[in-house]
């Protein structure tokens, strides 16, 4: 699945991080990347949070 961007970005668990993912087909949609999803598209997005291409990663505490 093809996608723009992911924005606000937030740690939901040691292992995984929720987002707001801009589908190119649905459009801005939440979304939880993990490492070992079963779709391609998620384990890139998770990739790519974790390498900083999205900006930073907030913990869960940190958002209200």
């Amino acid at each position: 699945m093809k996608y723009k961007s992911a924005t606000n970005l937030r740690w939901s668990s040691p292992e995984s991080i929720d987002m707001i993912v801009d589908f190119e087909d649905i459009g801005p949609v939440p979304f939880t990347a993990l490492p070992d999803d079963c779709e391609e598209h998620g384990r890139e997005l998770y990739a790519r949070a974790v390498a900083g291409e999205f900006g930073p990663i907030t913990d869960a505490e940190e958002q209200s």
